[in-house]
């Protein structure tokens, strides 16, 4: 018996890999990692890594990069990624003085896609910080966008925050990617009276579940004690609002029921179990949606009128 259970236990241990054979295991999948992305890519985000030794830091190995392959790396998340246009991940870690770093710049090809992503992932309770076009922090991590970049920081200190090194890395990357530090130039269709705050968003993919409302500009607004839901759909022109239009008539006719509208010729109001009530109108080459519609939306879409002939 003595004799089987040492077998045994030399074959458990037998089977576990070296450490030599585990640091292969790691530089082989950082080589299918990188081979993801594209050498041009790697190279204009490598040029965004700061100089560790200018922030008393040092490089923990070398970076890390993502593509379509970014569901590796953060598992179900990356999908939310994928719908906002994402290109590329450049991962990559630090140790400054008794915190561990770890830097993800993510590529996501436009500045609204970013905005976007940054947006979607930022909660109502955030700590708003002026780095990149906007940032938001904690003792622990620290999220930007700058450009057509989605910047996420985290830092892991046993004896407390880490906020210092966060900051001054931050401020570092927003300010090697350079640029304007502006919002996407299309919130301006988003008139300001009434607007909740910060509610501003964008989706690129499927707004309110429908592909074909894609994409659009968001943000929510205190109507009477309602708050209600501004939609912008890009269309193309005048001819795809109009054929965006037709084809949320045609859903509320199978799914609920189709109106037309008084406050204006042209407009509909759609309702279904579901989705509730949605007053929409094509505006030049966009669709204006609100849902839920205040009780007297006059005012509101006479300031949206405004706004898009600027």
């Amino acid at each position: 018996m003595r004799i089987l259970v040492a077998v045994m236990l030399v074959g458990m241990f037998s089977n576990r890999p070296t450490q030599a054979q585990e640091q292969n295991i790691i530089e082989d999948d950082n080589v299918r990692a990188q081979a993801a992305v594209t050498r041009e890519t790697q190279a204009r985000l490598r040029a965004l890594l700061p100089d560790p030794v200018k922030l008393g830091a040092r490089a923990a190995g070398a970076p890390i990069f993502y593509g379509e392959n970014l569901w590796e790396y953060i598992n179900g998340a990356a999908e939310a990624f994928h719908q906002y246009g994402f290109v590329a991940l450049i991962h990559q870690e630090y140790r400054a003085g008794d915190v561990d770093v770890t830097l993800d710049i993510y590529d996501m090809g436009e500045p609204r896609n970013a905005f976007g992503v940054y947006v979607a992932e930022r909660s109502s309770e955030a700590k708003i910080v002026e780095i990149g076009v906007e940032g938001h922090a904690d003792d622990f991590t620290l999220c930007l966008f700058q450009g057509p970049y989605y910047v996420k920081i985290a830092g892991f200190r046993s004896g407390g925050a880490a906020t210092p090194i966060l900051l001054k890395l931050g401020k570092t990357v927003a300010d090697t990617i350079g640029g304007a530090r502006v919002f996407p130039e299309e919130l301006a269709l988003l008139p300001e009276e009434s607007r909740v705050p910060r509610s501003e968003s964008f989706v690129l993919t499927a707004p309110l579940g429908h592909a074909f409302l894609a994409p659009a500009f968001m943000a929510r607004y205190a109507c009477g004690g309602v708050e209600t839901k501004l939609v912008i759909s890009e269309g193309l022109g005048d001819e795809d609002a109009l054929a965006r239009r037709r084809q949320l008539e045609s859903h509320f006719q199978k799914a609920g029921s189709l109106a037309p509208a008084t406050i204006m010729e042209g407009a509909f109001l759609g309702t279904s179990s579901f989705e509730g009530q949605m007053l929409f109108m094509a505006l030049g080459s966009r669709l204006v949606i609100l849902t839920p519609p205040p009780d007297d939306p006059g005012k509101l879409i006479e300031a949206i009128r405004t706004s898009l002939k600027h």
